[in-house]
């Protein structure tokens, strides 16, 4: 019960600091004593794992765990916003992108016939291309391969060009990189994510503190296994986790943090999370007493905790505030944009 207090406190406290932050130094007397409450609630919770020795996986979620919410938000809107622009702007010049379009086309008999024509019209290329990727995000079907691609020469002209910017959360760079280490093989990291892997993947690789992609060993979305509130997807996700990780090991422990407390519920359900935390950062969604009452998982703000470490709760709030500054910013710039113009 207290654990829950504990967290529904923290929550508070964190919307306060963002829409306060000049009020920071006046709430020392209660973040302080508060951020060691909390990082006691995590401290028990990881040393209750049964098997200390044996591997763990760090199973963590892009939004609002790893990433801010207001960052995740802004790159797939710019996504959205620019797939075709890039398109148009990179046929029939960028091999690569030719490339792709000739692997749509191979399940796509229209496409096909319009690449194979004596003379190829760029337009219905394009718009045949296009409704196809349309389709392909409508569709509750795993991503093909091509499309991952697509997402990740788009994602990678806006973060060159920097238009783009992934600025995670430092705690969790730092310990990503320590856990992901290619040194050891006692803790590895995974990513599971609502948005696709390959948006994850470029968040990770664009890093503002550096690529951070080289240090995760698997990824997970919604399309690849399942939807991240039901039960069976955690299985899926345990028994995937195990097979790769066989070579090294029988027995890996799974530690998982998520900002949905509907994924922390169905992954405690489905006893695939030997601990469970749930993330409460800056702009996450709230949540009630009530409903941290139900998680059983304690809450945890910053990654050092697991080690038993400090937060600071305003410097939390400055990360996630320069994340929400720069998407106002991106979307204040696209108004004053000529129609169809690419930001």
């Amino acid at each position: 019960m207290k654990q829950a207090v504990v967290g529904y406190k923290v929550q508070n406290l964190l919307n306060f600091l963002v829409e306060n932050p000049q009020l920071k130094d006046e709430v020392i007397g209660i973040s302080e004593p508060l951020a060691a409450t909390q990082t006691e609630f995590v401290m028990r919770r990881r040393r209750s794992l049964q098997d200390e020795d044996a591997i763990t996986v760090y199973l963590l979620g892009m939004e609002g765990t790893v990433a801010p919410l207001p960052l995740v938000s802004q790159v797939l809107q710019w996504q959205a916003e620019n797939i075709k622009a890039f398109v148009h702007s990179h046929f029939p010049g960028d091999a690569d992108l030719c490339g792709i379009i000739g692997r749509a086309s191979q399940c796509l008999p229209p496409l096909r016939k319009a690449l194979n024509a004596t003379q190829v019209d760029k337009d219905e290329v394009l718009s045949l291309f296009i409704d196809h990727i349309d389709a392909l995000e409508s569709a509750k079907v795993p991503y093909p391969s091509y499309y991952s691609e697509l997402l990740e020469m788009v994602l990678e002209d806006g973060f060159t060009s920097e238009v783009l910017h992934s600025k995670l959360f430092q705690d969790a760079a730092i310990s990503i990189k320590e856990w992901g280490s290619p040194r050891q093989q006692q803790t590895f990291v995974a990513i599971c994510s609502i948005c696709p892997t390959a948006t994850a993947r470029m968040l990770l690789r664009y890093c503002s503190y550096d690529d951070l992609s080289p240090y995760v060993f698997d990824y997970f979305d919604q399309r690849s296994v399942g939807s991240m509130i039901e039960p069976h997807t955690y299985l899926t996700i345990r028994r995937r986790l195990e097979k790769s990780l066989s070579r090294i090991s029988s027995e890996i422990n799974v530690v998982f943090i998520t900002d949905s407390s509907n994924g922390a519920v169905a992954a405690n359900a489905s006893g695939a999370a030997d601990a469970t935390f749930f993330s409460v950062r800056p702009f996450n969604k709230p949540v009630t007493l009530d409903t941290l009452f139900v998680l059983d998982a304690a809450t945890i703000s910053s990654f050092h905790q697991l080690r038993g470490g400090g937060v600071s709760y305003p410097l939390l709030c400055a990360e996630a505030r320069e994340c929400n500054s720069r998407r106002a910013a991106s979307n204040e710039k696209r108004k004053t944009l000529p129609q169809g113009a690419v930001v």
